[in-house]
């Protein structure tokens, strides 16, 4: 077990490097370390490592090693997400969710934000994707096509507010109702996309901004304020091709653990 537990250490401290070194070649380490996995320790994680997030990145591949494509280029995104800052796994909270997932939103710091890899093989988003990255912001902003997801999101910020179940951010913290929840997600909620895709969502979305602003729920909208909401679309740490190698690297597990 000792010797698990070593090599544990020894493999988390490779995987927070991520960010810090050359992303494509540490992306080709998962393979390894992902092998590794099912046999090693959680109990004693690296020192002064983030103990929740480790725990949870290594929970979400071991649950989505077996998963269709789409949903494992989710995950990496999350990862990225999670490794990136000091962010905190919404999946992870002790609240009943449905299947074990927060509705819209992904992780929680200085802001909450819901994450989404589109267009995987784009290094400058088609308009397909683009239109279906407008369509994730408008979700996070509580004018999407799930209102009740909404809802249910601003109910489980509110239990966890309440019960200081994670650090949120600032804006929640000083929030006196659910009501008050919502309209923070309506004024503040970000959605996290790859670096190479921002700018061309971002254009897009102050263009959309102006032209229909009744789309995200503003009466009217200056060229001013449009500046302001778009900074909203947060770039994560890589680009499309970075998230790609990482999904690449998932193979040797998903042929490991497939039945």
């Amino acid at each position: 077990m000792q010797e698990a537990a070593n090599d544990y250490q020894r493999q988390a401290r490779r995987l927070r490097t991520w960010l810090d070194s050359d992303l494509v070649k540490a992306a080709n380490l998962l393979g390894e370390i992902f092998n590794r996995l099912k046999d090693l320790s959680l109990s004693a994680p690296a020192a002064g490592a983030p103990t929740a997030v480790l725990s949870a990145v290594f929970q979400g591949i071991a649950e989505d090693a077996l998963a269709g494509f789409s949903m494992m280029q989710g995950k990496a995104g999350e990862m990225v997400a999670l490794l990136s800052g000091n962010r905190t796994d919404l999946n992870q909270l002790a609240l009943p969710m449905r299947g074990g997932n927060f509705p819209i939103y992904d992780n929680a710091g200085a802001s909450i934000a819901s994450v989404k890899v589109r267009g995987l093989g784009e290094t400058e988003p088609s308009q397909q994707t683009i239109r279906a990255y407008l369509r994730d912001f408008r979700t996070a902003m509580g004018q999407g096509r799930y209102p009740h997801k909404f809802s249910q999101a601003a109910s489980l910020l509110w239990k966890a507010r309440n019960n200081s179940l994670i650090p949120m951010p600032e804006g929640v913290e000083s929030v006196t109702s659910m009501e008050e929840i919502e309209t923070y997600l309506r004024r503040h909620a970000e959605l996290q996309i790859p670096l190479n895709h921002v700018k061309p969502v971002r254009d897009a979305l102050r263009s959309d901004l102006l032209e229909l602003p009744g789309r995200y729920g503003f009466d009217t909208m200056t060229q001013e304020q449009a500046d302001e909401v778009v900074q909203r679309i947060r770039p994560l740490a890589v680009t499309t091709d970075v998230i790609k190698s990482m999904i690449d690297a998932y193979k040797p597990l998903r042929r490991a653990l497939r039945p």
